[in-house]
């Protein structure tokens, strides 16, 4: 329960607690669009870029030197921006089910003793 500054229950029924509903649903997009678009972006350029470095190798036998070092900090900054669009999605959406919220790993969470 939350309690206002006189020590009396704080209302949070009224224009307050749509006023932080409305915060979070513009937090949840600016995380999305700021997560979402660079991870896509990733995607796009890592697949281009390794398959510069297919062709150029095989093809034009002159690998690129950078290509695969390149490659492999696009793959960490894309696990770590997947990381963070799995843990924003995988948020129970209203569901009444709280023993099972995860999607991603049910066989995992049904093993677990419910305590």
């Amino acid at each position: 329960m939350s309690f206002s500054v006189a020590g009396q229950p704080a209302d949070l029924t009224g224009g307050k607690a749509r006023g932080i509903k409305a915060f979070l649903a513009h937090a949840d997009l600016f995380l999305a669009l700021v997560t979402e678009i660079p991870a896509a972006v990733l995607i796009v350029v890592e697949t281009c870029l390794l398959c510069a470095g297919v062709v150029a190798r095989y093809v034009f036998d002159r690998p690129i030197s950078w290509s695969d070092e390149m490659a492999s900090i696009m793959f960490l900054w894309l696990a770590m921006l997947g990381a963070t669009i799995a843990l924003r999605l995988d948020l129970p959406r209203g569901t009444s089910d709280r023993h099972h919220p995860h999607r991603f790993f049910p066989m995992v969470v049904d093993r677990v003793p419910i305590t």
